[in-house]
């Protein structure tokens, strides 16, 4: 069960979501959009980087979400946004009902999936010169694709993380340009 208040997700002791992430949502929402297009959040959490989607030119913005909280505050924030297409449940079971997508921000929490997001769904989600964005601790965790960079953002972060860290700490946002089938 998650408790929400209103700077943080909690799941028992497990930080879901935290404002401490605005700035690197911002960053991930501003990659992932400076094309416009259609756009594909994957985990919406606290809505900190739909909102910053929404503040782009945008066609459509496709939001999976797999917790049923999370997904009931999902549908409240989007009851005014006519361009936002909810896809309810694990993105994975999802797959059959994603298009192509000029810009890909994947943020998830638990993801027992995680590992199958891989580069061939990545491609099979791209349109040509697509934007894809995923954040991390480490550098080292993405597997390589071309037309790849990563930019570090120092955070604050006011609590301990699951490695009991407190305290500024580098964030590598990963950014690709993937030229997926564009068909």
């Amino acid at each position: 069960m998650f408790e929400f208040s209103e700077d943080k997700i909690l799941k028992g002791k497990r930080i879901v979501m935290h404002s401490w992430e605005t700035p690197i949502m911002e960053k991930m929402a501003e990659w992932v959009c400076s094309s416009g297009g259609d756009i594909l959040e994957v985990g919406f959490g606290m809505g900190i980087a739909s909102n910053f989607i929404q503040s782009y030119d945008i066609n459509s913005h496709t939001i999976c979400e797999n917790n049923p909280d999370v997904i009931s505050r999902l549908e409240e924030w989007s009851s005014d946004k006519p361009n936002v297409k909810i896809l309810r449940g694990d993105w994975y079971k999802n797959i059959h009902l994603m298009d192509k997508y000029d810009g890909i921000l994947f943020d998830t929490f638990d993801d027992v999936n995680i590992h199958r997001w891989k580069k061939d769904i990545v491609y099979r989600l791209s349109k040509s010169e697509t934007k894809y964005c995923i954040w991390d601790e480490m550098e080292s965790r993405v597997a390589p694709y071309e037309n790849y960079e990563s930019e570090i953002l120092k955070v604050d972060r006011d609590f301990k993380n699951t490695w009991n860290y407190l305290g500024n700490c580098d964030i590598y946002i990963h950014k690709m340009i993937i030229n997926g089938d564009s068909e």
